[in-house]
Order: C-alpha cells, then sequence, then structure tokens
C-alpha cells in the first residue's frame, strides 16, 4: 500500500493505544468487556475530571490492521458507557 503524504506510515499487527473517557471505572471496563472480549489488553488508571464526572483510562491492545484500528475505535466511541474516545 503507498502511504499518503503527511500521514505516518504504521506498521501492523501493532499495539495501539487509546484513551477511554467514561463517568466510572466500571463503565469502561463494561464497555472494554463488551468490545474486546476475551482479547489481549492492557487498562491502566488515567485522570479524573476536577468535578470528578469523568475518570480516563489507558487502553492498549493490539490492531491487525488500520481498518481493525478504525472499527475499534468506532466501538468505543458508540458505546453509550463512553463518553468520548482519543
Amino acid at each position: 500500500m503507498e502511504p499518503i503524504e503527511g500521514r505516518p506510515v504504521i506498521d501492523y499487527p501493532n499495539d495501539w493505544e487509546y484513551r477511554l473517557i467514561g463517568r466510572s471505572e466500571e463503565d469502561i471496563l463494561s464497555a472494554v468487556a463488551t468490545v474486546l472480549g476475551d482479547a489481549p489488553h492492557t487498562l491502566e488508571p488515567g485522570n479524573s475530571s476536577k468535578q470528578g464526572r469523568y475518570i480516563s483510562m489507558s487502553l492498549t491492545t493490539t490492531v491487525k490492521t488500520e481498518d481493525h484500528r478504525n472499527a475499534l475505535f468506532k466501538l468505543f466511541k458508540d458505546h453509550e458507557s463512553i463518553v468520548m474516545v482519543i
């Protein structure tokens, strides 16, 4: 595949990190279980908002292709327990 000018070249498979933001750790854990199932991953606590309404967690998992990476992003973005994905 020809690289697109200005875009980084990413070799796959690749360990990819998503920053998941939700209202509680339980919400994020539920979303990860739903989206990834038994797929290997690591999940580390991040920050919480000043008012304590939101928390973030860093999820790292192996993505096989760009389509796989984008599909996971969309599944997390569309999940009712996830407020934002970065």
